[in-house]
């Protein structure tokens, strides 16, 4: 008798936390974004709903040193912003704005917000990407 409460109980928790995973999983800009600078490099910015990894990459596509990545929980704080505020040591709060499905704005606080586009990687023009995100 008592398995089958543990049982049902645990039933229940699992199918609590899968539903908390999925809504945590809707983020509208998980993805791959590229932000290109003046100067031919970009900062390459690849989101998922418990990360942020940034890295930039020179005019030529090569990575310009080592991906810094960070922890984050995502949440919604008005209708068109989210917060992602890091969980660990490294990194600073940010908000995004979703344009549309190709265009968000990144912004660091005290910061003017950045233009991100989305980076589709089968593109020839677009950085390689040796990091594996």
């Amino acid at each position: 008798m008592n398995f089958a409460r543990f049982g049902a109980a645990l039933v229940g928790f699992l199918m609590l936390f899968a539903h908390a995973a999925s809504a945590q999983q809707d983020i509208p800009f998980a993805g791959n974004w590229i932000d290109r600078m003046p100067d031919g490099n970009a900062m390459v910015t690849v989101i998922s709903p418990y990360t942020v990894t940034f890295y930039v990459v020179d005019s030529h596509g090569n990575t310009s040193g080592p991906p810094t990545t960070i922890s984050v929980d995502v949440s919604k704080p008005d209708e068109k912003t989210y917060l992602l505020s890091p969980t660990g040591a490294v990194g600073e709060p940010m908000a995004i704005q979703v344009k549309d499905g190709n265009t968000i704005y990144l912004q660091f606080k005290g910061r003017n917000p950045r233009t991100l586009k989305r980076w589709v990687e089968e593109e020839s023009d677009q950085p390689r990407n040796p990091h594996g995100h």
